[in-house]
């Protein structure tokens, strides 16, 4: 089963269903059963998507923590930017202690690494690789620590490979720590956060921007896991992508859709 890559438009895009076998009788026999039971799972293939603003809140509000917001439009194993500012802005409205969320912006990594570690400075945080993922937010930010951002994978995903995040820094404002990087890093081992003084297990929120491969890194301690429905190239809503070449009808673009062999 190729369940089809939906950020390309192309004019096949879909899933589909490659069977082989003794003759084209049973082959094509084996491919309808397949692709009837696909279609008529599909709904079950839908992620339930709730807003930035209801994830913080019901992250906040839960009696168990850590609590994972996971943000798949910004996900940068994808090819997004890893830059995206909706949820940094609604953890910063809530003032949400205890929550972390890394944001690749090397110009923010500067300004905070000339202020140094213990001073307030002022600073404009994402949202400067493109106008897809929200326009940068500003902050007032204590510098807790700069670091080159090396670690070595301990987890159970590319275990002994050494990650480089760049030159890195660490500020906090109104309780919400972020995680500022020179190079886009992905939320696939513990040790992104532990590096830095971070223990995953002691957070109440955790943002990830990615879709899947975060599990190895925090799926064990998570309480519970929300999944966010922000703006971004790797949108999980369908809806938020302008398609040119794609089929039409197409589900779940199209509710209507119907299968036929």
């Amino acid at each position: 089963v190729a369940m089809g890559f939906h950020y390309s438009d192309v004019s096949h895009l879909g899933a589909s269903v490659i069977v082989y076998g003794e003759n084209q009788e049973q082959a094509d026999a084996a491919a309808d059963s397949i692709a009837t039971a696909l279609w008529n799972a599909r709904q079950d293939f839908q992620q339930q998507l709730l807003s930035v603003e209801t994830c913080v809140e019901l992250a906040l509000n839960s009696a168990e923590y850590p609590v994972v917001i996971v943000e798949p439009a910004d996900n940068i194993g994808g090819g997004s930017a890893g830059d995206g500012t909706a949820i940094l802005e609604a953890l910063l409205i809530a003032s949400a202690k205890q929550s972390v969320i890394v944001i690749c912006d090397p110009e923010a990594v500067a300004v905070a690494s000339q202020a140094g570690v213990g001073c307030e400075c002022s600073l404009r945080i994402g949202g400067k690789t493109d106008n897809h993922h929200g326009p940068p937010v500003q902050a007032s930010v204590t510098v807790k620590l700069i670091t080159r951002g090396e670690y070595t994978h301990k987890g159970s995903y590319m275990t002994g490979y050494i990650t480089s995040m760049g030159q890195t820094a660490l500020v906090e404002s109104k309780g919400v720590q972020i995680v500022l990087t020179s190079r886009r890093s992905m939320p696939f081992d513990a040790e992104q956060l532990r590096c830095l003084g971070i223990e995953p297990e002691e957070q109440k929120i955790i943002v990830v921007k990615a879709a899947i491969a975060w599990k190895a890194a925090f799926g064990k301690i998570a309480k519970q896991v929300l999944v966010a429905d922000s703006p971004g190239v790797c949108a999980a809503d369908l809806t938020r992508l302008n398609y040119e070449k794609r089929p039409k009808p197409l589900y779940p673009l199209e509710q209507s859709a119907t299968y036929f062999t």
